[in-house]
């Protein structure tokens, strides 16, 4: 029985060691080697990153809408509870480790045969504890210690996203009121081209064909004129809804001057990205989960070993000191067919989905920054050949004036001068904002930690 008893003894050991040892060298495998040493080497700005970058539009009532989604919109607050659910299943967790205190009366009334009455109570209580030999229970409460982490990460990302949103949005209507004052004058540019057209027409010098072109534009510029609105109106809805607004609410955004452009952010792409991007940390503090619960199904297989004393007496001013029942239970699964191997293979295959999907998230990170970098230089450079356009157009359209005022041009040639370069200006505001929503995009890539001095975002 004795020589039992040390075989035994061996084997836990053995299994033990094994076990913490395979969890805590997989573990510095992870921190050591899995995050990439990734660089970018491109031509970024000078401006300091800031965590509130949207302030840098010098606009209030942007900066309002922000707050307000911060606040009220409905995905960020279903994130939010999300992060409640784990913060209270890692806390039921945590109190797992500790021991359980059962507390109890009775009372007990009976008729005697002799036809009295006698009565009995009795107070008690029971401290139960489940011995956390090898750590079993502090690994589960590890792996939803982190699984919680994780999440409020997933909630920072998602507010991340939901600033960018905002922004873009805004930005989206800003654009879209410019295009419709410009289509308007050029509205009114193709009428004042019929009413000259109409009026030579009565003398017999303007042809049908011309005005009939006119007209189809001044047809043309009336529809994309509706569409415009449709588009800024669906906007403002969509607006609504990202700050938490009923889509019945209506938002006013201001139609003064563009806003400017955003300064590029000199921001690196290595280890700067990595520590900012929420969405990273999330899925490093999921793959430290993992390896938590793989280490928790190896310690399943060790026996656990369980202690209950119950405490009971009539007089509840000395119950500490008298125990009714001591009771202690060793338990260890010699026969389950593989159950608790199959349990291991499989939190060890999540493991290594986890490595992946981090490694993926990385990657993808630093894929979506340098796309947005690339986007954002040739943007600029398409933007430079549009307002070369323009100042050729200005200075035909001026030089067209002169030439009328001197007696040497007609005032419907200065006119086709004036839709010609409100042309340009329409294709120049274009880009201008294709350039603000991509400028938008590298700061939502760069990830920026907007929940350092917003707790709203957390």
């Amino acid at each position: 029985m004795k020589r039992i008893l040390i075989t035994f003894s061996l084997i836990i050991s053995l299994l033990l060691v094994t076990s913490c040892s395979n969890y805590f060298s997989k573990k510095e495998l992870h921190q050591s080697n899995v995050t990439p040493d990734l660089h970018l080497s491109a031509n970024t700005g000078n401006a300091k990153f800031k965590a509130r970058w949207w302030e840098d539009y010098g606009s209030p009532e942007l900066n309002k809408l922000v707050e307000e989604a911060l606040a009220q919109n409905l995905t960020l607050k279903i994130a939010q509870a999300r992060v409640k659910e784990a913060r209270a299943k890692m806390a039921s967790y945590n109190a797992n480790r500790f021991p359980q205190v059962d507390l109890g009366y009775d009372y007990e009334k009976e008729k005697n045969a002799d036809g009295s009455i006698s009565d009995d109570s009795n107070y008690f209580f029971t401290p139960t504890y489940t011995v956390d030999l090898w750590g079993a229970n502090y690994a589960l409460y590890k792996s939803y210690e982190n699984k919680f982490i994780a999440q409020e990460f997933q909630a920072k990302a998602a507010a991340m996203t939901i600033i960018s949103e905002v922004v873009s949005t805004w930005l989206k209507i800003r654009f879209g009121q410019k295009e419709y004052d410009l289509l308007n004058e050029q509205l009114h540019s193709y009428e004042g081209v019929l009413k000259y057209q109409l009026n030579n027409y009565t003398q017999g010098t303007a042809a049908d064909q011309d005005i009939l072109n006119n007209q189809n534009k001044i047809q043309q510029f009336t529809t994309r004129i509706y569409q415009n609105i449709i588009k800024v109106d669906g906007l403002r809805y969509e607006l609504a809804y990202l700050i938490g607004r009923s889509p019945a609410q209506d938002i006013k955004i201001s139609n003064k001057d563009l806003p400017p452009l955003i300064p590029l952010p000199a921001k690196g792409l290595s280890s700067d990205l990595i520590k900012d991007r929420p969405d990273i940390k999330s899925a490093w503090y999921t793959l430290i989960a993992a390896d938590w619960d793989e280490h928790n199904s190896k310690l399943a297989m060790l026996p656990t070993f369980d202690i209950s004393v119950k405490f009971s007496d009539v007089n509840l001013g000395s119950v500490l000191g008298s125990w009714s029942k001591i009771a202690n239970t060793v338990t260890y699964t010699a026969m389950d067919w593989g159950r608790l191997r199959s349990g291991v293979a499989e939190k060890k295959a999540i493991v290594e989905r986890n490595v992946a999907t981090y490694v993926d998230t990385v990657y993808r990170a630093i894929v979506e920054v340098r796309n947005e970098l690339i986007k954002n230089k040739h943007q600029l450079e398409q933007i430079s050949w549009f307002e070369n356009q323009l100042k050729l157009a200005q200075a035909k359209y001026n030089e067209a004036k002169v030439n009328a005022e001197n007696g040497g041009g007609d005032s419907i040639s200065v006119i086709f001068k004036l839709i010609n370069l409100r042309n340009d200006e329409l294709a120049l505001v274009r880009e201008n904002e294709k350039l603000n929503l991509r400028r938008v995009n590298l700061y939502n890539s760069l990830g920026g930690n907007v929940w350092k001095s917003n707790s709203k975002a957390s």
